[in-house]
C-alpha cells in the first residue's frame, strides 16, 4: 500500500510539485517569490505537500465528504493542511523587494490577496478528485496527463509512449554499450513511472 501511494504521489508531482505556489504563475511575481525561498526550505514544502497529498490519496470515499452542491470531495482537510503545516513553520522568502518569514497557510493569503486559502485547497481536491476518478476507470496516469497538460494529446503521446517504450526495451535487453547506461540520464524512480504511466 505504501509502495502505490508513493507511486500516486511521485506522478502527481508533475501536476502539484512547486505548483502549489506557481500554477498558472509561471514568470509572475508569485513564482519569483517562490524561487526565493532557500533550496532547504523549498525541499521541506515539497516533502510537505507530497505527504498532505499523501494523506488526500490515502483516504476512501466513505471517509471523506463532499462540498456542498458538487461532485468533489473533501479529501484534503484544512485540519490535515494545518497538522503537516502548522503556523509555526515558516518560509522566510522576498515579495516585491519585501522579506517576510510566514507560514504556508499565511503565504497564500499574501500572495492571492486575502480569502484564497479555501479555493487553494479547493484546486488541490479538485486535482486529487480527477485522478480518483480515472483511476476508477482504470486508467488514471494517462488520462491525469491529457487533463494537466493538453499538449500531451494526440500524435504528442504517441511520440511520448514510443520514446518511453524504446527507452525501456534498450535498458530491458540490455542494448546500452560502453560506459554508460540507462541510469545516467533516469533515475529508478523515474523508470518506475515511466513503466506505469505507459504499461511498459
Amino acid at each position: 500500500m505504501l509502495f502505490i501511494i508513493w507511486t500516486k504521489i511521485s506522478y502527481l508531482r508533475l501536476a502539484f510539485d512547486n505548483e502549489i505556489l506557481t500554477f498558472l504563475y509561471k514568470g509572475s511575481k508569485v513564482h519569483a517569490t517562490y524561487e526565493s525561498i532557500s533550496l532547504a526550505q523549498q525541499q521541506t514544502l515539497r516533502n510537505g505537500l507530497k505527504t498532505l497529498i499523501g494523506i488526500g490519496l490515502s483516504k476512501s470515499e466513505s471517509q471523506v465528504s463532499p462540498y456542498s452542491g458538487g461532485s468533489i470531495n473533501q479529501w484534503i482537510t484544512e485540519a490535515d493542511f494545518k497538522n503537516i503545516f502548522p503556523d509555526t513553520l515558516k518560509f522566510t522568502f522576498r515579495y516585491e523587494g519585501n522579506p517576510y518569514s510566514l507560514s504556508l497557510y499565511q503565504i497564500w493569503d499574501l500572495l492571492f490577496l486575502g480569502g484564497q486559502f479555501d479555493l487553494k485547497l479547493f484546486n488541490l481536491n479538485e486535482r486529487i478528485q480527477f485522478f480518483k476518478d480515472a483511476e476508477a476507470g482504470g486508467s488514471p496516469y494517462l488520462a491525469v496527463i491529457n487533463n494537466l497538460y493538453p499538449i500531451a494529446s494526440e500524435r504528442f503521446l504517441e511520440l511520448a509512449e514510443s520514446f518511453a517504450t524504446l527507452l525501456m526495451n534498450l535498458h530491458d535487453n540490455k542494448l546500452f554499450t560502453g560506459p554508460h547506461d540507462i541510469f545516467d540520464i533516469l533515475s529508478p524512480d523515474q523508470i518506475t513511472l515511466l513503466r506505469l504511466i505507459f504499461g511498459l
